[in-house]
């Protein structure tokens, strides 16, 4: 027989050269007074500085752990160490930018918990977008948002925010060799059906902020599509699920096209750059760099966080 885990809640915060007390106050007093046992699990990832704040902080509460890594590993791989860690029930992994602002937020997320599976609910955003942060403001409330709650849970999972039963782990993980930015909350999400674990996609939203400003967004873009190569690499099955990457397939068919998307490629990156740096850049423009890059310039490098 199994035993007995510390704790039936327990919240999981990778954290990286930030310090998030707020978020982790309002988690503290909202935890506390569920009828229940509940414990925070703080994985520090190798951040360059000492963080004494956060430490002193967890060590004042009770019910509160706190590990510092000697390097940083990404978020891949700091999931799967609080996951392996984290004595609990249900575990609710959350990104150390997160802002709750709902009272009762995790005796809701309780009681939407999937014995066995795994609950997961959106990121929320403010109705104008700070300036400099257009492009992923818009990108958020205009595509993610849009498409919540997904037609598929699995495809469309998102790990900034969920909760997991304990079954699940001796099951599945996150991808480890995809260092960069990108798409290891899909693998996992793919993973799971591959096992038919259950999943929900559940309407509790919390805020990530400061949003990324336009020049790392398109940092960060670029790096989700130089690892959507490595998962052509690594996960062949299952590249049928990344439109972009049958976008690819299709376009590759017409011949010469790659050729004279290469040639466009150093001015029309400029160009396009320009545009999606600028507060209103359009969507479309967008998509379109996404696709010249996957065509011309990807590549299956991984990066540190």
């Amino acid at each position: 027989m199994a035993a007995t885990p510390a704790y039936q809640l327990a919240l999981a915060v990778p954290v990286y050269n930030h310090e998030p007390l707020e978020l982790l106050e309002e988690a503290y007093a909202q935890l506390q007074a569920l009828p229940f046992t509940t414990g925070i699990y703080l994985l520090n990832d190798g951040s360059p500085s000492p963080l004494s704040a956060l430490e002193k902080w967890a060590k004042s509460r009770r019910g509160v752990h706190y590990h510092r890594s000697t390097r940083n590993r990404g978020r891949a791989a700091a999931r799967n160490a609080l996951a392996n860690w984290a004595d609990a029930e249900y575990c609710h992994f959350l990104d150390d930018q997160a802002i709750v602002d709902q009272p009762k937020f995790w005796a809701q997320l309780w009681e939407a918990r999937l014995e066995g599976g795994v609950v997961y609910g959106p990121a929320a955003y403010t109705p104008q977008p700070a300036q400099g942060s257009e492009l992923r403001w818009r990108v958020g409330r205009h595509r993610e948002l849009r498409c919540f709650p997904p037609e598929d849970p699995y495809g469309a999972f998102k790990g900034h925010h969920f909760l997991a039963h304990r079954r699940i782990w001796p099951q599945v993980s996150f991808a480890e060799t995809l260092r960069g930015y990108g798409h290891e909350d899909t693998l996992f999400g793919l993973a799971l059906e591959a096992k038919a674990i259950p999943i929900k996609a559940v309407n509790l939203p919390v805020y990530n902020r400061p949003l990324d400003p336009n020049p790392l967004f398109l940092q960060k873009t670029r790096e989700s599509l130089d690892n959507l190569c490595l998962i052509e690499a690594q996960f062949p099955h299952w590249c049928h699920r990344f439109k972009l990457l049958q976008a690819r397939k299709r376009l590759l068919k017409i011949p010469g096209l790659r050729a004279v998307m290469g040639l466009l490629w150093p001015a029309g990156q400029k160009i396009m750059e320009k545009g999606l740096l600028s507060p209103a850049a359009p969507l479309w423009l967008y998509d379109l760099y996404r696709l010249f890059y996957l065509m011309v310039a990807a590549r299956s490098t991984s990066r540190k966080r």
